[in-house]
């Protein structure tokens, strides 16, 4: 009968739990009380069903949490609470009518089961529906947007690079929404919050944007009196922008190292014809300048650079979290990429940590972030407890966007990060960690 009629949902940024059409709580603690008056259990087993109670772990999205079953070493996705609940209480209360259920798949600990992609393969039928959703550390999909089977205006691709310098940071994107394309250029200084920025939104006059990151391309776009280019050679991306009257003036080259793992994913949306195809790459070395209205900024010794490149096809609304950035630490090079909160994850995640270059793959990250709250550290820790990293932050970079339908808006915080990573060699520590995490609003 509970597994029949428990519900909980998100109500105004809490947690409803319901026990049939007339009993509900809003505090796990009002759990027990709950099941008593509903007499899913009876009163000789309050003090078990206390001990089995349920607390939110990480809070996302509706869909996206994490639980934790009270004292229990169970973790699992807020699609599995109503089964794990059942199973939990089959011991507890004879007479509540639990079904005998299999305990869900996720435990902490054994962390959730994801797929590696090792070969090359189509990303899409000719439905236009994910052959093999999964992760991999090189770019094995092939993407062929003659397959794609979506409405006009579903598809988004871009490239974005983000450049460390010095004290301050350049962003480079390159990229559309089918109804248009955005050039942006932009150097901020997270200490202190100073930026300038230059960018062109134009409609429908798409740029020609490649099917994958791993092949040398040119990704361009130009006006009357600007241009702005990203020239990948395969060893090195240069990135170049400048407009006629000498206001722009980009000019960096972002050299690879040969062999370096990557973060690649492709992740399916609850309708077949929606996906993602992402690539994270981490450049450790960085040469140049970037200067934009009376800001300049040299690359110093040290510095260093990410890809995001993206392609895909989204709903129209969507949230997403998303943390990246790397360091090097005396003789060692230090790297992550976290992100959650969209499309169906559990094929993979994107949750990578990276030392010289080779990956260490985590399951799910559980956060305490809240952008509204910049005056303690954020904690990240994965599922299987590989990772336990703090956040200082230090500036939201915030952005909104909106015409006519479209509206999106970002919170861009950036902070240094410390921590450890426990690897097969042993535990690392890190800090001094500068980048970002940030979570996103899409209406677009």
């Amino acid at each position: 009968m509970f597994l029949l009629t428990g519900q909980f949902f998100h109500l105004s940024g809490t947690v409803q739990y319901r026990i049939g059409d007339d009993c509900s709580a809003e505090d796990p603690s009002q759990l027990t009380d709950l099941l008593l008056r509903s007499q899913m259990v009876d009163v000789s087993h309050s003090s078990s069903i206390h001990h089995t109670l349920f607390n939110p772990v990480m809070i996302v999205r509706h869909g996206c949490d994490l639980w934790q079953m009270g004292n229990t070493d169970h973790l699992v996705t807020s699609a599995d609470v109503i089964q794990l609940f059942g199973y939990l209480l089959r011991g507890p209360s004879a007479d509540s009518g639990v079904e005998d259920v299999p305990p869900p798949r996720f435990r902490r600990g054994e962390g959730m089961m994801q797929t590696r992609i090792t070969e090359t393969t189509d990303l899409l039928d000719r439905k236009g529906h994910v052959l093999a959703p999964g992760y991999a550390t090189e770019m094995m999909w092939r993407y062929d947007k003659s397959r794609v089977r979506a409405r006009p205006f579903a598809v988004k691709e871009w490239d974005f690079y983000q450049v460390q310098l010095g004290e301050w940071v350049l962003q480079f994107t390159l990229g559309h929404v089918s109804y248009a394309h955005n050039a942006a250029v932009t150097l901020l200084r997270p200490k202190d919050g100073r930026r300038e920025s230059f960018s062109v939104m134009r409609p429908l006059a798409l740029p020609r944007m490649g099917t994958s990151p791993d092949v040398m391309r040119t990704v361009s776009a130009s006006g009357k009196d600007w241009c702005m280019e990203a020239e990948d050679t395969g060893d090195t991306v240069r990135l170049t922008a400048a407009t006629d009257d000498g206001r722009v003036d980009v000019q960096l080259t972002l050299r690879r190292a040969a062999g370096d793992d990557k973060m690649v994913i492709c992740t399916p949306f609850e309708k077949p014809n929606q996906f993602y195809l992402n690539s994270k790459e981490h450049f450790p070395f960085v040469t140049g300048h970037a200067k934009i209205g009376d800001i300049r900024a040299e690359a110093q010794e040290g510095d260093t650079a990410l890809l995001d490149w993206g392609r895909g096809v989204w709903p129209f609304r969507q949230d997403w979290y998303w943390g990246c950035g790397s360091v090097h630490q005396g003789e060692r090079r230090i790297g992550f990429n976290i992100g959650w909160g969209f499309g169906d994850l559990s094929h993979a995640t994107e949750n990578m940590f990276f030392i010289d270059g080779r990956h260490v793959k985590l399951g799910r990250i559980i956060s305490d972030m809240d952008e509204k709250v910049l005056d303690r550290p954020w904690r990240f820790r994965d599922e299987d407890g590989l990772l336990d990293m703090a956040m200082q932050p230090v500036y939201d970079n915030f952005t909104a966007t909106k015409l006519l339908w479209v509206d999106n808006s970002c919170h861009q915080v950036y902070g240094t990060f410390s921590g450890t990573i426990r690897t097969e060699e042993g535990v690392v520590a890190f800090d001094g960690l500068e980048a970002f995490v940030e979570h996103a609003h899409n209406q677009w």
